[in-house]
This record gives C-alpha cells, structure tokens and sequence, in this order.
C-alpha cells in the first residue's frame, strides 16, 4: 500500500551479542515511535483541514 512503511530488525543471536543487539534495536525503535508521532499529529490535523475545506465548497456549490 502506498505509503506503508517496512521495518525490519536482524539480530545475530552469537551469545555475547545478542543482548547488545537487542538494546540497539529498541532504542532504534524507540526513536522512530517519537519521530512518528508528530507525523500522526500532522496527518490528522490535515485530514481535518481537508474535510473542513470539502464541507466549504459543498455549501458554496
């Protein structure tokens, strides 16, 4: 779909890394989830905008 967004995470399970890699990937996920955030924030916002300015010209038509 037009827009989804594909994230993938490998982690080598070799003993002494795996943990390490565990850790990088969550704080990798947790910095994409608060850089996602105002994007939901700002789509929303837009989506109301835009149904506002539909119902606008409804009535001006």
């Amino acid at each position: 779909m037009p827009g989804d967004i594909t994230l993938g995470v490998r982690l080598t399970a070799d003993g002494k890394g795996f943990v390490g890699g565990v850790m990088v990937s969550a704080n990798a996920l947790d910095r994409f989830a608060g850089r996602a955030r105002p994007v939901g924030a700002a789509t929303r916002r837009m989506t109301c905008a835009t149904g506002l300015a539909e119902a606008s010209v409804r009535r001006t038509g």
